[in-house]
């Protein structure tokens, strides 16, 4: 065997002992909020020259377990190990400098502040942790990243600058109506990214995601405001 494929071969047996080791000893260390404004590559290991085995979305909670200099291991939903960029990621807790936090734009803040209240139940008329209907919902989090919404969703409407459907970003408000008239608007929504909001949606029910290209808010759909331009 010559020098070249020795290096090679040893190469390869140094990472894949690396990788063992970091999966036996996969201990949390921090947690984040990805703050991409679409999808997150998560790579095999730490460089965007190594392959993509899964993807992450804005707002996804992730569970730190190793940093090497720019780069996060967090764990994908089956378990597997993988590295996502930090200028991605806002970190919530542990020990970790958060190399997004300085940089996240205003949407950005308001989508992850939308995420802090996923499971609170629905309360009509809510503006409150303790429950939100749809738009007190929204006026909270927006009023918390210190913007002043109007209450109501049909009011909320003359929020910010319309913005047509696939031009769509994080932090624009999704607007619904039964009848599909912008003069009857019962229900909107925070946009987040890949088609989906974070809403209060009814009854019985929490905050939580939902998408706005399937179903009862595909057919209900009737527009979207951009509040930070």
């Amino acid at each position: 065997m010559n020098k070249l494929k020795y290096a090679a071969l040893m190469a390869v047996m140094i990472i894949v002992f690396a990788a063992s080791v970091m999966v036996a000893n996969a201990e949390e260390i921090g947690s984040g909020v990805v703050t991409a404004s679409g999808s997150l590559n998560v790579r095999a290991w730490p460089g965007t020259e190594y392959d993509i085995i899964g993807k992450l979305y804005n707002g996804d909670v992730v569970t730190i377990y190793w940093i090497d200099g720019q780069w996060y291991q967090i764990k994908l939903s089956d378990g597997t190990l993988g590295f996502i960029h930090s200028d991605y990621v806002d970190v919530r807790k542990g020990n970790i400098t958060s190399r997004s936090s300085a940089t996240r734009t205003k949407a950005q803040q308001v989508c992850d502040t939308a995420v802090k209240y996923l499971g609170t139940p629905y309360v009509y008329g809510g503006s409150s942790p303790k429950g939100f209907d749809c738009s007190g919902f929204t006026s909270y989090v927006y009023k918390e990243c210190g913007v002043t919404l109007n209450r109501t969703s049909r009011d909320q409407f003359s929020n910010g600058v319309a913005v047509s459907k696939d031009e769509l970003k994080p932090g624009d408000l999704v607007f619904f109506s039964r009848v599909g008239s912008v003069n009857s608007i019962n229900h909107v929504g925070l946009y987040v990214g890949n088609g989906k909001m974070i809403h209060s949606p009814e009854t019985g029910k929490v905050v939580s995601y939902a998408s706005i290209n399937e179903g009862y808010y595909l057919r209900t759909y009737v527009g979207a405001r951009r509040i930070f331009q």
